[in-house]
This record gives structure tokens, sequence and C-alpha cells, in this order.
């Protein structure tokens, strides 16, 4: 990594509060981003300066997720407004959760709470099994921020998901192929970068779709899924 960083100039993810002592770890101790991190840095397609409005949000965003899937009590979070009824989280317009409700469910049961059951039932599905899907495919699942179009206190911002799929989901092996998503988030924070609303907006039934070979992982590089397919004019294609 320190190589990568000398020899490329790249950034690196700053998990503010992943050092705590005084908290309850869902897996009985802190997580370990090494291999998340090296991932990230080899795959990025951005490399945000230190103090840039995207880094700033980038790291509180990998933050927030670094609480919400391994700090057990929610009431350790540090990176969300506590005050009762001030946080929430969605996806797609559906389902809002307050921060007990995420808690339990999981970010991956929140956030694809209204996929056709086909796809993921979220309602079936624990926090450790919805997990464990992803764990199993991936080596790691990096993420990044894309552009930043609007400043706090409601930031609105495009992303990136992505991993190669080197392990298994669901009994299919993967043969190695990029698997990406792309998503537009809409955040709230107030004056102490605190985050009170998050929602998301994204495709997640093609990801999956992708996963269990049913659709070609080609059709979703570029963003396809998120903006459609502009590559070329509509007569062109047919």
């Amino acid at each position: 990594m320190d190589n990568l960083k000398a020899v490329h100039g790249v950034t690196v993810p700053n998990r503010a509060h992943l050092h705590d002592v005084e908290c309850v770890w869902r897996f009985g101790s802190k997580p370990d981003y090494t291999l998340a991190d090296y991932e990230y840095v080899i795959g990025k397609t951005q490399n945000h300066p230190e103090g840039s409005l995207e880094k700033i949000v980038e790291d509180l965003v990998k933050t927030w997720e670094m609480e919400a899937s391994h700090k057990l009590d929610v009431n350790e979070w540090k990176t969300i407004n506590l005050e009762e009824g001030m946080y929430h989280l969605s996806a797609n317009g559906w389902k809002l959760f307050d921060k007990n409700e995420a808690v339990t469910a999981g970010n991956y049961n929140v956030l694809m709470h209204g996929c056709p059951k086909s796809i993921w039932d979220a309602e079936g599905c624990s926090f450790e099994e919805s997990h464990s899907f992803f764990r199993n495919s991936f080596r790691a699942f990096p993420w990044e921020v894309l552009k930043v179009f609007s400043p706090p206190p409601v930031v609105t911002f495009s992303w990136r998901h992505w991993a190669n799929f080197t392990g298994e989901y669901k009994e299919r092996e993967g043969k190695g192929e990029l698997v990406e998503m792309y998503g537009i988030a809409v955040v709230r924070v107030n004056s102490d970068l605190k985050i009170e609303d998050i929602k998301v907006y994204y495709d997640p039934n093609s990801f999956v779709e992708v996963l269990e070979g049913k659709t070609d992982p080609k059709e979703l590089h570029g963003a396809k899924k998120l903006i459609g397919d502009v590559s070329c004019p509509f007569i062109s294609k047919h």
C-alpha cells in the first residue's frame, strides 16, 4: 500500500472512530480493512485530494458504513444524529428505516428492501445472512464517491460499488468477472456533519442478476443501468 501511495499518489480511506475501544463490536473485535483498502486503491476510478468535498463525503460514508456493519449498539455510532427521530435511511422511495430498525436489519436488507423476493428477500434474511452472501462472493467490495453535486447540509453525489466475482453466490461460482453498481445518494447532515437522512437511488436487481448468471456483467459497466445506454444515438443501435 505504501508503494502504491508513493508511486501513484493515491489517497486511502480515513475511517474515523475505527479504533474506538469502548464499544461493542458485532463480531468481537474491530474490522480489518487492509484487503478492502487495497482493492479500493487498485480499482477506484477517482482520486480525490485530501480536503476536497468529495474526499470528506467519501470518508464520512465509509465511516458510517463501518459503524453500521460492525458496531452492534447504534447508540455508539458517531456518524449519525442520535436524537430520537433524527436519523433515517431508505432506497428508491421504499421503506424508511429509523436507527433501531436499520441496525437490526443491516444495510443490505435496508437498501434492497423493495426488491422482488425472487431477487432479495429482505424480510426473510437476517443481518448475518445478508452480509455472508457478499462476503462469499467477493474478496472485497470497494465503494467510491464519483462526483459531489451539492455541499452540506444536503449533499447529493454519485457513487460506484464494484468487485470481481471470484467466490460463490448461492452455489453459482464466479469467474473473476468485474461486477459494478452505480447510484446517486442524497444525504442530509447537521452543522456537525452528523448524518440525519440518507436516500439512495440505484438498480440492485441487475447487480444480483449478474451474480445469478442472468445478466451479462458488461450491461452494468459505465453506469448503463443508472443513466441508460448513451454510447451512441438510438437509431445507430438498430
